[in-house]
Order: C-alpha cells, then structure tokens, then sequence
C-alpha cells in the first residue's frame, strides 16, 4: 500500500542565462542561488487501481500534468491525492514551477516506495530543458552554474522550459553560500508577470544579442561571480551581479519590465545599493550580509515611493527534502 509523502522545496534567484546564440555548439547555461524561502510544501499519496488526480486550489493545474507525467511512467494504474500545504507565486522569478512540479513528482515517487534521480525526474516531467539551475537547486542546494544544451543535437529551439523539450543540462559547479549571508527579495505588486506566449517573444529577441556581450557575460560569471562567492567576497559578488544587469540575455529581458519595475531599479541606483532581476522578472534581488539585511530594506522602503512585497531570506546549501508517514 502507498504511503503518505511530504515534500518540503527549496526556491532559487535566476541570476543569468549565459549564451543563446549557439555559435559554438551550446545554448543555455545559466547561473543562480538556491533559497530557504519561499518554498513549497506538498503532501502526496499514490492511489493504486484509480485513474484520478485529487487536487485543489490555485495550483491545482500544475500538479495534476506533473502528477500525471511521473504516475505514466512509475504506475499507470495509479491517481493521486495531492495537497499543497504551503507555496508561493507562479512566474514572479523564484522558480516555483519547476519547484512545485519537482515537489509533487518526487513525493508521489516515494509514496509508491521508488527513489528516483532528481535529474531524472525532471526530464520526465519536462522541467530543466532551457536552465538547470531549478533542477540542481533542488536536488543539492548550493550557487549553481549549469552547462547548457548540444546544439542543435539535444536541442532544437531556444525557448522557455515550460514550451522547449530537452533534457536538464549537465552542473558544471556548485559552491557553498556563505552562512552570513542573506537575499532581499522585493516585487511591486502590481507589476506585470511574463509567462507563456510573452515569455517566447523575448526568447526570440536572443538572436539580437552581440557574440562580444556572451564573452563579457561568461568572463564576469568565471573571474568574478564564481571567485567571489568561493572566497566569501559579498562586496564584489554584488558588484558582478550589478553588472550583469546590462549584458546579454538580461539586458533582453530588463527591457520588457514594466515601469514600475524601472522605478525600483533607479531608486536603487540612487542608494548604490547593487541589485539584480531574477529569472524574468518581476522579482528584484539584492545580495546582503544577513545583519545588515535588515537597514538596507529599511532605506529602500524610505525611498521607494511604490507598492512592494519584500521578503528576507537567506541561501541554502542543501536540496529539497522529503519524508514519508
């Protein structure tokens, strides 16, 4: 009989996307940190001899074609009960797709008593195929920098992962996050989110980008992210991320940003306080010693005269976790 099986996730900062041209036989690859919170939490038990997904609430979409996807190939007679008992926003840029759908895959894979690869898991349900930075957050914590995909060999056409299949690109680094340090998150709340159709057509505005920007990117994450955050240099890991703000991909997709999101940025450049946009947005981000997190938000929240959510949150240095009743 199937047991009872709760998942517990991790959330992630998309820092960049590194090289979408192609030209020298890759696509992809990207950067990012795993969070403590938000996170989700989702319950799961595999219901043999049922053809039915029971599942509520405003997540209830997602966790059934993933639900669906990983029942196909572990137990085609069996539904599931799913409940999930704590989440956060879809497509505000913390990777909660790929985290929910991971939660709800891995559980109900350890209710029927399976331990399935994360990795694999992913490619059947169909999540790491444009970064991989969601996948490795969730099975290993840690700051993440994936490979990217062959091209065109394991993958065709450059798109988001929710519209491009291939699978999860290979981790080529993971390095601890300092224990001192914490993530401010904020997002105006009226600001717009891009999924989807829209999320294709800046996909599409890649071939835009200049071969020169790809090179600047990828010296700025192997000389100045990866060292930086290795050697526990706050300061000049927010320099580079700050920097990456005006390069390649991230360029692209500060573009399409509504003005609200412009209006965060600008006071922000007023403070010099180093800041970056996570996946596409609207999800700001500013790296912080974990004592001092705190008076920098304060000085933001004095000078932003906008609507935000905010949030303080620190890195994690291990994956998801689940446990069974």
């Amino acid at each position: 009989m199937a047991r009872a099986c709760v998942a517990r996730s991790v959330s992630r900062i998309h820092i960049t996307l590194i090289d979408l041209l192609g030209g020298i036989g890759r696509v992809d690859g990207g950067a990012g940190t795993t969070l403590d919170s938000p996170r989700f939490i989702v319950r799961t038990r595999a219901v043999e001899n049922s053809s039915s997904i029971d599942a509520k609430g405003r997540y209830r979409e997602i966790v059934e074609k993933c639900s669906r996807a990983i029942l196909e190939m572990i137990c085609r007679s069996c539904g599931a009960e799913v409940e999930v008992i704590e989440g956060y926003d879809l497509h505000v840029g913390l990777g909660a797709v790929t985290q929910l759908c991971l939660s709800t895959a891995s559980s109900l894979a350890s209710s029927l008593g399976l331990n399935i690869e994360s990795w694999e898991i992913a490619r059947i349900v169909n999540r790491g195929g444009t970064s991989g930075i969601g996948v490795y957050a969730f099975r290993l914590g840690g700051f993440i920098v994936d490979g990217g995909h062959r091209y065109p060999h394991d993958k065709q056409e450059i798109g988001p992962s929710d519209l491009v299949r291939a699978p999860p690109p290979p981790l080529i680094s993971r390095i601890e996050i300092p224990i001192n340090w914490g993530f401010i998150l904020i997002r105006p709340r009226r600001a717009s989110r891009i999924y989807g159709d829209r999320e294709s057509i800046i996909f599409r505005e890649a071939s835009n980008i200049a071969e020169e920007e790809v090179w600047r990117l990828s010296h700025r994450l192997l000389m100045g992210l990866m060292p930086s955050i290795a050697s526990k240099d706050l300061e000049g890991f927010a320099r580079h991320v700050r920097e990456i703000q005006d390069l390649g991909f991230k360029r692209i997709e500060w573009s399409y940003q509504d003005p609200i999101v412009w209006r965060l940025r600008k006071t922000l450049d007023e403070l010099a306080i180093p800041y970056g946009l996570s996946s596409m947005g609207p999800t700001v981000y500013i790296p912080c010693l974990e004592n001092e997190c705190e008076e920098t938000l304060r000085a933001v929240l004095k000078k932003a005269d906008i609507d935000i959510e905010t949030r303080i949150t620190r890195g994690r240095n291990k994956g998801a976790e689940i446990y069974c009743e």
